[in-house]
């Protein structure tokens, strides 16, 4: 007899699962997980082989047809290749064929579209409407700018990403079906999704009315290759979508969403959506209200009705919203002070930041613009976000717009935390592990791994964030690194460089290096503000002997032996030490066995 579990199971393949329970008000989405495989160490060892291991993520699964998908797997292959910003575009994880009926794709987690949103089944947080729009228009200007069309845009086709603050807009549905260039217009053809059908693209798209019966017709026929991506993806094929599609397509969006009613009509009557679009009605532009500007009004008029220039028009309409979302500093609310500037709070896009301030007079502006520039490729829920770097208005100083959080370790430790409440201790851990995994992932390695730069989210379940991480490349390192670092939570190898920069100047700082510095970091958030090595004093020259004598201390009265032994294991000398995905790998599995895994998930 099949378990529970089981039966709800409508597709488990190697790549992905897929359950019966649906994620939307849409009914064409479903719940489910995708498969990743992580490669961890098999040994205690840093110079051992690396074993894979199948690791099971959340996600949403998008299933259609394989006779109504648009690419081909290879074609589909290369398109999950693509280095799309996950800023402005959903992400695809996995995708997997169901013999030969089903197509299911793995997609990034959302929490609402916006056509469900303009029908009130929005419950996040409060939207700013200002904000959401110059996302929306950003998004569809920058998949323009890497040379690709989207040709689908329409409400159910936006998604919002309310998970954690700030609130971002996403584009969703990437070319991954057909049905919007042949099953939505043709009457006589059933789709195989339960689809609205204001959000069917014939009314989000003003050329699908001119070639709609010609398109209907070389689909009755059977001439057409799909398998050809010349066909597919060629701007000069007049069947297929242009830019100025798309820029119609989010000007009828952002008044959809501004108005809550399509331009051209009422919903309930989409015939007359149609004949207005032919002739260029737009009979619900009285019902923008006056909080709309006539500056929004115009370019978005524009956007609609003058399609021979309509790129120029959604450039407009982009600094139009965005001379609304300029970073605000009201009045000065300072959240801390660092080495190399001041973190005050302020306001962006409508939402509460922390703006870390610069002074440019001690700017290093070579090293600054390349930390700068990895850091918000970053997006990890373990890293802290930077949303934007601008100048100030007295023209001094560097702003760097970065998420808001509660507090950080440090507060933590000297018992001044007065944010969320933490979650257990190994999940706290574990999100650190994580957060250090991703930046090694990436061949990066965290400059300054102190308790000051573990921060706390501000939303809860509380997410643990790595900060003022000044990356620099695995294996390299140069003394003007040393700045602003603080000798305490440094291993020994660096410390030891320190003493011998003079003479040895090729010893390399590793991913090695910062396990060394995330056990020390460990031991400060279990012991509420200690430090392995001793006081400030003695920590440095405890640390090049080898000699954590709080770490002894702490461990004649054990909490928990697990975690102290793993920490022990993070604080050897650099061939011995343990590497990080053994660290990760013993957390999970005292999260497994304390049954805290299930929560971290």
């Amino acid at each position: 007899m099949a378990s529970l579990e089981e039966e709800n199971v409508l597709f488990d393949g190697e790549n992905l699962s897929c359950q019966k329970q649906f994620y939307d008000h849409g009914g064409f989405l479903r719940k489910g997980c995708y498969y990743e495989q992580n490669y961890e160490n098999d040994s205690w060892q840093c110079h051992t082989k690396f074993i894979s291991k199948k690791v099971t993520k959340s996600a949403i699964i998008r299933r259609i047809r394989q006779n109504e998908c648009l690419y081909n797997k290879e074609m589909i292959i290369g398109k999950l290749n693509k280095k799309l910003d996950p800023n402005f575009v959903l992400s695809i994880y996995q995708f997997e064929d169901e013999e030969d009926q089903w197509r299911y794709f793995a997609l990034e987690l959302f929490s609402c579209t916006l056509y469900h949103y303009c029908k009130g089944q929005y419950h996040g947080p409060v939207l700013d409407k200002s904000q959401a729009s110059f996302q929306i228009l950003s998004a569809v200007n920058y998949i323009h700018s890497k040379g690709f069309v989207h040709g689908d845009l329409n409400p159910i086709n936006i998604v919002i990403m309310s998970q954690h603050l700030p609130v971002r807009i996403k584009i969703s549905d990437f070319g991954l079906s057909k049905f919007s260039y042949t099953k939505c217009e043709s009457s006589d053809e059933k789709l195989s999704i339960d689809f609205p059908e204001i959000c069917k693209r014939k009314y989000w798209s003003m050329s699908s009315l001119k070639v709609k019966d010609k398109y209907k017709n070389e689909c009755n026929t059977g001439d057409e290759d799909r398998s050809n991506p010349e066909l597919i993806s060629s701007p000069l094929n007049e069947i297929y979508p242009k830019d100025k599609d798309d820029v119609f397509a989010v000007g009828c969006i952002i008044f959809y969403f501004l108005a809550l009613f399509h331009p051209f009509g009422d919903e309930d009557d989409p015939g007359s959506i149609l004949v207005n679009m032919k002739q260029k009605k737009m009979v619900n532009l009285k019902r923008l209200s006056k909080e709309h500007t006539e500056l929004y009004i115009d370019s978005i008029n524009k956007m609609i009705l003058q399609p021979k220039t309509s790129t120029r028009w959604l450039n407009t309409a982009i600094e139009i919203f965005e001379g609304t979302l300029k970073l605000k500093i009201g009045k000065i609310q300072t959240l801390g002070m660092g080495s190399f500037g001041t973190v005050l709070k302020g306001e962006y896009e409508g939402n509460c930041v922390a703006v870390k301030r610069i002074s440019l007079e001690n700017l290093n502006e070579e090293m600054f613009e390349r930390e700068t520039k990895e850091h918000t490729r970053m997006d990890h829920e373990n890293v802290l976000k930077l949303f934007d770097v601008c100048l100030s208005e007295d023209k001094r100083n560097l702003d760097m717009v970065l998420e808001l959080c509660s507090g950080s370790l440090q507060n933590y430790g000297e018992n001044q935390y007065k944010g969320p409440k933490l979650p257990p201790d190994a999940v706290v851990l574990n999100q650190i592990a994580n957060g250090l995994h991703y930046l090694h992932s990436r061949n990066l390695v965290h400059r300054n791994f102190a308790p000051e730069n573990i921060l706390f989210s501000n939303d809860t379940p509380v997410q643990i964030k790595l900060s003022d991480c000044g990356f620099f490349r695995n294996g390299r390192f140069q003394g003007t690194c040393l700045l602003g670092r603080c000798m305490d939570w440094m291993a020994p190898e660096i410390l030891e460089f320190i003493l011998d920069c003079a003479v040895n100047k090729n010893l390399h700082e590793t991913i090695q290096s910062n396990v060394f510095s995330a056990g020390c970091v460990f031991f400060y958030f279990l012991s509420h503000g200690r430090h392995p090595f001793g006081d400030r004093l003695i920590a440095p020259g405890n640390i090049l002997n080898f000699n954590p004598v709080e770490l002894i201390r702490q461990k004649r009265d054990l909490h928990d032996a697990l975690l102290y032994n793993l920490i022990e294991k993070m604080l050897k000398g650099k061939e011995e030490r343990i590497a990080l995905p053994n660290v990760i790998k013993q957390l999970k599995e005292k999260l497994t066995a304390s049954r805290q895994f299930k929560g971290e998930e």
